[in-house]
């Protein structure tokens, strides 16, 4: 299972490019933006933005399915919502007023005075999306941990069976759960927007939580849960075809506020999310199967990297937006950055048992050396990895 850490390594270091790509994106503008855009950024962002979500939540619901069978679901719970929501409070409280923070100095021109201190608090005394941001992500998780401990609970029910089908499970083409989730998107989409016109209800709940991005993304989770009892056939030759045509599709309805270009960025960002990560799956299952010592230290500290990049890359793209620098030499810095500094972080924060409980939610006490629960041969290691089930954040 070696290739799960580096498919989790791979997407954890992917969300640093894309986030200091919006930087530099067309459409509709980040919440920090320079005037010097850059359409091949754009692309990248857009067609990143199509998979790497769904495919972090593919991985949870994978190891979700794994790790939950080896204690009690209480424990197992337990254990998952530690790891989650302690590490949420704590960079709520210390990592979101430092984006609120970048924001007012990209507000403020890059300056060091003028109204950056009064706009900060101000925008701290908000209730709302700003105390959120990239971590809503963690939000989501929680949610899908407690569906996937009611479903274990009820494994053994008829219509958990039924669902599981025979001994060797089912088989489903890759296209038809292309078909499904694009309907299923669409529906979701459209669903929510009709009742919001209608009803005047915010299903972002004041932007704290997104109840339709936790919806569209749960049917990825499921699939991941479900791996043992899913095979899907071979999708052909002709899935790059699609990808390339999705892709084209993907990139130029990325940020246009239109209906149509939304309509269109959603169906073809569906087919892609599910295409794409089949690929980087098979990829990495045939091509990464030896244990590397990078990509682990990579794979602990993802969960770091992923709390952490956000307020480097905001508060260093900030200050780029005033100075004159090649775009392309502004998103390679913030790239390096936005990695090494996390994850030098991470490796300050490991020698304190008590700092990887509040940034990581690992344990606070080693556990013993009890009796490894009975696993498969293919379960040993997975159940070992190391950090929560695939943090990571748009």
């Amino acid at each position: 299972m070696h290739h799960i850490d580096w498919m989790r390594a791979f997407l954890m270091a992917l969300g640093v490019p894309y986030h200091a790509a919006l930087i530099y994106s067309h459409g509709t503008e980040w919440f920090i933006h320079s005037e010097e855009k850059s359409a091949l950024l754009t692309y990248f962002a857009s067609l990143t933005n199509s998979f790497r979500m769904p495919a972090f939540f593919i991985i949870s619901g994978m190891l979700a399915a794994i790790t939950i069978g080896t204690g009690s679901t209480r424990d197992w719970t337990l254990s998952r919502l530690t790891r989650l929501l302690v590490p949420l409070a704590v960079a709520t409280l210390l990592i979101s007023p430092l984006v609120m923070l970048a924001h007012q100095v990209f507000l403020a021109g890059g300056g060091a005075e003028g109204d950056i201190l009064p706009g900060l608090l101000a925008e701290m005394a908000l209730i709302d999306q700003n105390w959120v941001g990239h971590l809503w992500f963690l939000y989501a998780l929680a949610f899908y941990f407690l569906i996937a401990a009611g479903l274990h609970a009820l494994r053994d029910t008829r219509a958990i069976r039924r669902l599981r089908g025979g001994e060797g499970g089912r088989q489903i083409s890759l296209y038809a759960l292309c078909v499904i989730i694009v309907i299923y998107t669409l529906a979701v989409r459209t669903g929510t927007f009709g009742v919001e016109r209608l009803t005047g209800f915010d299903f972002r709940l004041f932007g704290i939580m997104n109840l339709e991005a936790w919806a569209l993304f749960l049917p990825y989770f499921l699939v991941g849960f479900a791996f043992r009892s899913l095979t899907f056939a071979e999708p052909g030759n002709g899935r790059y075809i699609i990808m390339a045509l999705m892709a084209v599709g993907c990139a130029s309805a990325f940020n246009q506020p239109d209906e149509l270009n939304k309509l269109l960025w959603y169906s073809t960002s569906a087919v892609l999310s599910v295409l794409v990560s089949h690929e980087l799956m098979r990829l990495f299952r045939r091509y990464c199967t030896a244990e590397n010592r990078a990509v682990s230290r990579m794979s602990r500290a993802s969960y770091t990297i992923y709390l952490f990049h956000m307020p480097v890359v905001c508060l260093l793209g900030a200050w780029f937006t005033t100075v004159d620098a090649p775009v392309f030499a502004e998103f390679l810095a913030l790239c390096a950055v936005g990695i090494a500094a996390p994850v030098l972080f991470h490796e300050l924060i490991s020698r304190s048992r008590l700092a990887l409980f509040l940034f990581n939610g690992a344990p606070l006490r080693r556990r013993g050396r009890a009796a490894p629960p009975r696993l498969l041969p293919a379960q040993g290691r997975a159940a070992g990895l190391r950090a929560v089930l695939s943090p990571g954040a748009d």
